[in-house]
């Protein structure tokens, strides 16, 4: 399933560089500390490739995973059984989540304290949201901003 906005943001772009992925180690580092179980819904904001939500499907039987991404770039094998939304995170309602995940997204974002911000709004009692960053200079200055 697919959901579509538009316009495209202004740091598609960056996020076109970043070729939808980012390490397996980091990806596997954000995973543990989201305290995986099973029958949980996970949000991945700028989910890329969609590789995170596959070790989710495979390893931890979740009873929901959607992604966002400005780019719809998520792999064949997931589109059955991922909610894709295509469309700058700043510019949709995120879904209620037990997990969100930002994995190497938030220096990307035009807005980053909004989706922050629309993150912890949709997680569930008890939640846990996992945000990584590549550089925090980048992401300070990112912040900074006005």
């Amino acid at each position: 399933m697919s959901i579509s906005a538009s316009p495209e943001s202004r740091s598609a772009a960056a996020q076109r560089a970043s070729a939808g992925g980012s390490s397996a180690e980091i990806q596997r580092a954000a995973l543990a500390l989201a305290e995986p179980r099973p029958a949980l819904a996970w949000l991945d904001v700028g989910c890329g490739t969609g590789s995170v939500l596959r070790a989710i499907r495979d390893h931890h039987a979740p009873s929901s995973l959607t992604g966002v991404d400005v780019i719809d770039w998520l792999a064949d094998d997931l589109r059955p059984e991922v909610e894709i939304v295509t469309a700058a995170a700043e510019q949709v309602s995120l879904p209620a989540a037990d997990r969100v995940l930002m994995v190497e997204a938030i220096e990307h974002l035009d807005a980053p304290w909004s989706v922050l911000r629309a993150a912890i709004g949709a997680l569930r009692p008890g939640g846990v949201i996992v945000v990584t960053t590549p550089s925090v200079t980048n992401l300070r200055h990112r912040l900074e901003l006005p």
